[in-house]
């Protein structure tokens, strides 16, 4: 990127379609572990349409079929003011059975809800969006790979855009010649 930190060159509108791919990731939903008291117990978590309230259903088990219970509010985003992940979540003395490495914890200043994941891939999806709801920032990686690669190919086409190499409405093909014929 040329001697210029990423973060000053990156397009807003890359930034704000990664993370809403993301988001409407979460507002599907995706399998958790909540970690309480140390023990780790597996729901269904979402987006509530609103962005503004994370909730949970436990998974109803009836032979070899899993279905979701009701959906039930787990927490306001608002309530929170940061996303703890890896290291950090030491000083949360979490079980010695979670991996840190798939394990994030919303946090404000009276407690703390932990998370665990069990892709790295959700573990971003829910760790850069959270970031990105409570604050507008994202610091994963991943998310700044895809980011910065939505930049480089909206650059392209701003370039391609102003040497007028991409026409902005497709030329007219002629008629064929009236002689002219299909075999």
């Amino acid at each position: 990127m040329h001697g210029l930190r990423f973060q000053d060159q990156i397009k807003p509108e890359a930034k704000e379609l990664v993370i809403e791919k993301y988001v409407q990731i979460l507002l599907q939903g995706t399998m958790l572990d909540k970690v309480k008291s140390g023990k780790a117990q597996t729901r269904f978590f979402k987006l509530n349409d609103s962005k503004s309230e994370i909730v949970g259903a436990d998974i109803l088990k009836s032979g070899n079929t899993s279905t979701k219970g009701n959906f039930q509010s787990e927490l306001r985003i608002k309530d929170f003011n940061q996303v703890l992940t890896g290291k950090h979540l030491a000083t949360l003395k979490i079980s010695k059975k979670i991996d840190p490495d798939s394990a994030f914890a919303l946090v404000n200043e009276k407690n703390a809800q932990i998370f665990s994941t069990t892709t790295r891939e959700n573990f971003v999806r829910w760790v850069d969006s959270l970031r990105f709801l409570l604050d507008g920032n994202v610091k994963e990686p991943e998310t700044l790979k895809e980011i910065e690669e939505l930049t480089t190919l909206f650059n392209e086409i701003d370039t391609l855009k102003t040497f007028n190499e991409i026409p902005e409405i497709p030329k007219n093909l002629p008629n064929p010649p009236q002689s002219f014929t299909r075999k």
